[in-house]
């Protein structure tokens, strides 16, 4: 997954859109799941988050779907848990860490969220 994709951060955006259509939900989480397992994953989540042409309601959302991410997929503890499928690699880790603090930053400073 590539976060600087304009097309992978629209289809992200699409399905956020999508999970909050009781209609189309399910379906929706269940290929969030799926993309969870995919490399890169949670930073394209920090791009969508990011994204000034999102609505405020999908960058909540992606939000949500980071910290989720980052707290059930950055570490495992290998003697007492299975390994995870779509783990946080050592490599995104630190890309998210150096990318963390500028965000919360940009976003704090942002005008009111459309």
């Amino acid at each position: 997954m590539d976060p600087s994709d304009p097309q992978q951060l629209s289809s992200l955006a699409t399905l956020f859109q999508h999970t909050l259509n009781p209609t189309q939900r399910k379906d929706a989480e269940d290929q969030l799941v799926q993309l969870q397992a995919q490399p890169r994953f949670a930073l394209l989540l920090l791009a969508l988050v990011q994204s000034e042409e999102a609505s405020t309601a999908i960058r909540l959302a992606a939000a949500i779907q980071f910290k989720n991410t980052c707290k059930t997929r950055w570490e495992v503890d290998s003697e007492n848990e299975d390994p995870v499928v779509g783990f946080v690699s050592d490599e995104e880790k630190q890309v998210i860490r150096a990318q963390l603090i500028p965000v919360l930053v940009s976003l704090a400073r942002a005008q009111t969220p459309s």
